[in-house]
């Protein structure tokens, strides 16, 4: 049963080589470690966003240059 499963994997990695144009199981393993890490990094969680930022603008309000007069009497 086990001689089954390794002539079974040996045909899939056959394969695969042969699609990949790769010439030893070595260069497939190295493959595979690439397209696996390239998805590990694509697929990474968003880091979360900083907690402050430069671009927030000054809360504080300057009322210097409002024009008080020209608000409707009723306010």
């Amino acid at each position: 049963m086990h001689l089954c499963k390794q002539q079974k994997a040996l045909k899939t990695c056959g394969a695969e080589m042969l699609q990949r144009s790769l010439k030893s199981l070595n260069e497939l393993e190295a493959a595979k470690e690439r397209k696996r890490a390239a998805f590990v990094e694509t697929a990474r969680l968003p880091v979360s966003p900083p907690t402050t930022n430069s671009r927030v603008p000054n809360l504080e309000l300057d009322f210097s240059t409002f024009n008080y007069a020209a608000l409707s009497p009723l306010y």
